[in-house]
């Protein structure tokens, strides 16, 4: 087998840049996944940190787009809900 300068996963030669695009890929559906987990349990501070790792790899990706604007949705929906003025 010749190899280049490619890194060899599951039996299948991947470029540097291919490698690294998608550990990419999976890091940035695990932190959408870890978003929308938090966003669940109405923990909007953990929900929007995650989201916000997503974004640095991916800014303009629109998953995380409409991810932040739900999270944003729903934290104020949360506040008017359970905000009492006295």
């Amino acid at each position: 087998m010749i190899r280049r300068s490619g890194v060899k996963a599951d039996s299948v030669e991947l470029e540097p840049q291919a490698a690294s695009s998608a550990a990419e890929a999976r890091l940035l559906q695990g932190f959408l996944a870890d978003a929308q987990q938090h966003l669940r349990q109405q923990q909007f501070d953990k929900a929007k940190a995650f989201v916000e790792s997503a974004q640095r790899i991916a800014p303009n990706a629109p998953e995380v787009q409409r991810l932040k604007r739900q999270i944003q949705t729903q934290e104020m929906q949360y506040l008017r809900q359970n905000t009492t003025i006295q």
